[in-house]
């Protein structure tokens, strides 16, 4: 018999936190989850669940912050009514514990929770992917999670540290890197992707996968293509993603940057594609540019298991998932020419990245098996 289990926490595009939950949860054999999916979602994440047979609920989780004061006058007139579908789905379907995926989802649903482990005796988890800002509302939401949270799951070391600074006891934290379902190598394939988009077999692709926004650095990458790209013809640089509603002004002025540098051919941005595993398979290295304290990119840990070398910068949770010169190597943030001149190191070696992305194959199996993980997390769940 299954443990119901009701999940919030999904944001409104299926990015990291949402394929890591998705995912994670899939693979637990005691663990029946209930997803509350936002009302104002794009799509994608319903889109995900249903391609991996999940179960969900409309809930009007939405935007708090100052960036979009309306957005954020909307989201707490519904306040009432989300709290509301939160008890009535919790106690229909007879959840016995709540698992928060943000800090953000549990501001909203604050209210709920303390009533549900109160009168119901509802356990709350929180499986946390984000680093917590060192600052007095989030020292007090630390506070929070120290008394009402049964477990804390950090998917890393950094992350752990980011809710221990914070005021969380690190007894109650446990440490599980992302998952990731391992496909065999020999059924790698190196031409859907190529042939989509015009690229020969001959072309060394750099690869960008991820959201299109200042904190993730792809600024530095379209400079340090823009330098590899006057040193090299036989190179070209992927752009795979998209920006929230927040960035869209931002991914223009990116893109007409592109075309003004005259470089559309070799610079090309495929939108977000739903199917990166075909991405993975046809790219020969990743640049993860990151310019914040980045928790566990997600975006390692898939090109580790398809034998992609990994440049990323030395921040957050990339420094524990990069083994240096082993199945990548890390970079400062906010150096353009430093991932320009690793990027040209591989392109001119082919044998360190048959090296490196054979590392990274073993690292993956040892570290981050989606079967594995997941166990550790349902685990961390029911002993709750």
């Amino acid at each position: 018999m299954k443990e119901n289990v009701l999940v919030l926490g999904l944001g409104a595009y299926a990015y990291g936190k949402e394929r890591r939950a998705i995912f994670t949860f899939k693979h637990m054999p005691r663990i029946k989850p209930f997803y509350a999916v936002s009302k104002w979602e794009d799509g994608s994440v319903s889109l995900l669940l249903k391609s991996e047979e999940q179960e969900s609920f409309d809930a009007p989780f939405g935007y708090l912050g100052r960036a979009k004061p309306l957005w954020t006058l909307v989201a707490f007139a519904h306040l009432p009514l989300l709290w509301y579908r939160i008890i009535r789905i919790c106690l229909g379907k007879k959840c016995r514990s709540i698992v928060f995926l943000c800090l953000s989802s549990f501001t909203s649903a604050f209210l709920p929770a303390i009533l549900l482990e109160f009168f119901w005796k509802v356990k709350i988890v929180f499986y946390m992917g984000d680093i917590p800002k060192k600052n007095f509302p989030y020292r007090m939401l630390g506070q929070f999670v120290n008394k009402l949270s049964s477990h804390v799951i950090a998917n890393s070391e950094a992350v752990k540290r980011g809710f221990v600074g914070i005021g969380v006891r690190e007894e109650k934290i446990k440490v599980v890197y992302n998952g990731k379902v391992l496909q065999s190598p020999e059924k790698f394939s190196r031409m859907n992707f190529r042939d989509r988009f015009g690229f020969s077999t001959n072309d060394i692709l750099v690869a960008f996968l991820g959201q299109l926004s200042p904190n993730k650095g792809i600024e530095d990458f379209i400079e340090a293509a823009t330098e590899v790209l006057h040193r090299q013809n036989n190179c070209r640089f992927v752009i795979v993603g998209d920006a929230t509603a927040l960035f869209k002004d931002f991914e223009r002025k990116l893109r007409e940057s592109v075309q003004a540098l005259g470089l559309t051919h070799s610079i090309v941005f495929t939108g977000r594609m739903l199917d990166v595993e075909s991405v993975y398979e046809s790219i020969d290295m990743v640049v993860v540019p990151s310019r914040h304290e980045d928790p566990a990119p997600n975006v390692i840990v898939e090109a580790m298991s398809y034998k992609v070398p990994v440049i990323a910068t030395r921040v957050g949770g990339s420094i524990e998932l990069v083994e240096e010169g082993q199945t990548g190597f890390l970079v400062e943030k906010k150096s353009p020419s430093q991932i320009a001149q690793t990027i040209l190191r591989l392109i001119k070696d082919p044998v360190l990245r048959i090296k490196m992305g054979l590392g990274g194959r073993r690292y993956a199996e040892e570290k981050f098996d989606i079967i594995s993980n997941a166990l550790l997390v349902e685990r961390a769940i029911l002993s709750s």
